[in-house]
């Protein structure tokens, strides 16, 4: 995870956005990732999470990709901002805010499962560098 944690940070850099806004990133990432880990594949060791990186200098797209277990992708699809305000934080699980927190922070969060790869794929538009 640490080698993940530091490309998107250094990218996010490159992209041109605030330090605020790579953390925000960075932990967008390393959740999506962790998904992949604890609901695709069981916490299961020697399974592959491939992560994809589209760069342009309006956005960063991240495609997280794995192999494991679908979800359901209209429960993946819905909106779940919800759960992150103030008032329901105290309700919910410890695990239970990732894709709230994904969809809060990205401008985009979309889930499919196609030929046997689940991709979720997160979308940033970031402000180009100042000269």
């Amino acid at each position: 995870m640490p080698l993940l944690v530091n490309l998107v940070g250094s990218l996010c850099e490159w992209a041109g956005a605030c330090h605020a806004d790579r953390h925000l990133l960075v932990l967008c990432l390393a959740e999506a990732a962790n998904n992949s880990i604890i609901h695709a594949y069981h916490g299961e060791p020697g399974n592959k999470v491939i992560v994809e990186v589209t760069l342009s200098p309006e956005r960063l797209v991240f495609e997280v990709i794995d192999t494991g277990e679908t979800a359901d992708v209209a429960k993946m699809n819905t909106d779940r901002r919800h759960a992150i305000g103030a008032a329901s934080l105290g309700a919910l699980a410890e695990s239970g805010r990732g894709l709230a927190i994904m969809q809060e922070v990205m401008d985009s969060v979309e889930y499919s499962t196609e030929a046997g790869y689940n991709r979720l794929r997160l979308t940033k538009q970031v402000e180009t560098k100042k000269s």
